[in-house]
């Protein structure tokens, strides 16, 4: 069993939540299947049922940093692409190798519920 590990990202461009200013982000790394379908739930009710994996990803964040929705969507692209990479770099998306053919993007995005 995995202990439950929260990783801080120092954010480059602070975001305001809730009246106050947010400058780093802790992102809890989940191993759970619970957490990629809440966030399925989450985008369903948040976009729609035509929402797509770019916004899986995000209710995905949401749900590990504790932060709403929108104060994901505030975020910066290079803010953004530091969760991507803590998450992706935790081993929580199988790595391709190149015998595996082409990637695709969906392929390689976390929530991809």
């Amino acid at each position: 069993m995995h202990k439950s590990e929260t990783k801080t990202i120092s954010l480059a461009h602070p975001i305001q939540v809730k009246g106050g200013e947010i400058r780093e982000v802790g992102l809890r790394m989940s191993r759970k299947v619970r957490d990629n379908l809440a966030a399925a739930r989450l985008a369903r009710d948040t976009y729609g049922r035509d929402h797509g994996t770019a916004e899986s990803e995000v209710c995905l964040f949401s749900i590990l940093t504790d932060l709403p929705v929108e104060a994901v969507e505030e975020l910066d692209m290079e803010d953004y692409g530091k969760l991507q990479e803590a998450y992706l770099g935790a081993g929580f998306t199988p790595a391709r190798t190149s015998s595996d053919g082409p990637s695709s993007t969906s392929e390689n995005t976390p929530a991809g519920a």
